[in-house]
């Protein structure tokens, strides 16, 4: 696990209490993620629903 630590960086206990969780930790419960393309997300699920796949056609 100090591998693990050194690697990320982070505190061997910190590695040690998520190795003990039962799922990913959630950073920011509830917090919507907002990105530069946060205002096109409906034409794209759009687009994917219409059965495009590759971004070279978006």
């Amino acid at each position: 696990m100090s591998g693990v630590a050194r690697r990320l960086g982070l505190d061997i206990k910190v590695v040690l209490r998520y190795r003990r969780l039962d799922r990913c930790p959630d950073w920011s419960p509830g917090r919507p993620t907002v990105t530069a393309l946060y205002p096109f997300a409906a034409f794209v699920a759009e687009w994917v629903v219409a059965g495009n796949r590759t971004i070279s056609d978006l």
